[in-house]
């Protein structure tokens, strides 16, 4: 047999469904594509979010993607006004399925991808593979309506990828079969943080900053729940040890306005250095900058981080991370291996956690160092690919 008939036999034809996708940012839309692209053999087609890109930009993926609305007012599948956008992803998404010869649907989350795969199952027999994040569950809960569709959804899986052993906890306890949850951790390419230490030093050129300044430093989506105000809270103390501390924040969002607020009213806005969405080499570049990473997460109105792959990100390179005891990043932060976990609702706590490693800058690297060998041993893309696609394959045997 030739090696491509041998090929052929072999494919899975997957549709994977995400509303967010290439070229768009972010830890999911990395962690997805990082996936998919190792399937090499298999016969992906991607269905996700939004326009295709603007200006020629090229999009770098191994497998054809389509593009279709899945941006709504409302995701609630129980709104009328939703019918006729989920109705028109639903079309899309049976004519793919057809003209592709689709085997299995993997979709990024329950709402709205997950709604059109499990109506694929029910009227056409697709099986779907979901990925669960921990914090969609959570405060999807709240909704009273949504308290009976979500875990309708996550139970008709045929596989639950649960990126967290505390995401699976949440799954099981909407009543998700414990045999249909996989635990697969978000992973970084540990390849691309080696030697950051210069890259961070061009950037604290940059951006005015001392080479002999304390860098902390914060990646991630301007939430409540992640811990940024908390951590302004904490600077007086940590500046009144280390007067020329900074605390550098990338990422944008919804807390902006009221974080520069509460840094002025502290008096530590020359101390803070909010830089929004940088560049991916930027970012690289910034934990190589900083002397340590954390975020102090907390549960926020049911809000929970559910994993945190930025603190694998500075494990990668080489820092100590101070994250927040709750949710899925006691699995992202081994407490007093690789960094320290700290109570993320109490500011003296962190400013005690961020002083104890700053004074004692051979324990941050100790930690920094274990968390680099973790990442590299534990959270490989190509490790993490192979179980999904393990899985995957399960899934098509045990169709017969």
């Amino acid at each position: 047999m030739s090696p491509s008939a041998s090929a052929s036999r072999d494919a899975l034809p997957l549709l994977l469904m995400s509303e967010y996708f290439l070229p768009q940012k972010g830890g999911s839309v990395t962690w997805l594509a990082n996936l998919y692209q190792r399937f090499a053999s298999e016969g992906i087609t991607v269905l996700a979010g939004g326009p295709d890109p603007a200006n020629g930009e090229v999009v770098r993926f191994p497998h054809p993607i389509e593009r279709a609305p899945m941006s709504m007012p409302d995701r609630d599948p129980t709104v009328l006004a939703t019918f006729g956008p989920y109705r028109h992803l639903y079309s899309r998404t049976r004519a793919l399925a057809r003209t592709r010869g689709v085997r299995q649907i993997h979709v990024g989350k329950v709402l709205p991808e997950g709604w059109v795969a499990y109506w694929m199952r029910r009227l056409h027999g697709v099986p779907y593979v979901l990925f669960a994040h921990g914090e969609e569950i959570t405060t999807g809960l709240l909704s009273r309506r949504l308290r009976f569709v979500l875990p309708l959804i996550y139970r008709g899986a045929a596989a639950v990828i649960a990126n967290s052993d505390h995401t699976r906890g949440i799954l099981e306890g909407i009543g998700v079969r414990a045999e249909r949850i996989h635990v697969i951790h978000p992973s970084v390419p540990a390849e691309d943080f080696e030697g950051t230490e210069e890259r961070g030093r061009a950037l604290r050129e940059r951006h005015g900053l001392s080479p002999d300044a304390p860098v902390l430093l914060t990646v991630g989506r301007l939430q409540r729940r992640k811990g940024h105000d908390v951590t302004i809270q904490a600077l007086p103390s940590i500046l009144a040890r280390h007067p020329e501390a900074r605390y550098v924040v990338v990422g944008s969002g919804e807390e902006r306005d009221s974080l520069g607020e509460l840094a002025r009213e502290l008096g530590v806005a020359e101390h803070v250095l909010f830089l929004g969405a940088v560049p991916d080499e930027d970012l690289v570049g910034w934990y190589g900058a900083c002397d340590l990473f954390l975020m102090p997460n907390r549960t926020v109105n049911q809000d929970i981080e559910g994993f945190g792959i930025v603190f694998l990100e500075a494990a990668a390179a080489g820092r100590a991370a101070i994250a927040g005891n709750t949710g899925g990043t006691r699995e992202a932060v081994v407490d007093g291996v690789t960094g320290f976990l700290v109570d993320g609702a109490e500011p003296a706590a962190v400013a005690q956690v961020v002083l104890r490693l700053l004074d004692d800058p051979a324990l941050a690297r100790r930690l920094g160092a274990a968390g680099r060998e973790r990442v590299r041993r534990d959270f490989s893309y190509d490790r993490s690919a192979a179980r999904l696609r393990e899985i995957a394959r399960n899934l098509e045997g045990s169709r017969g």
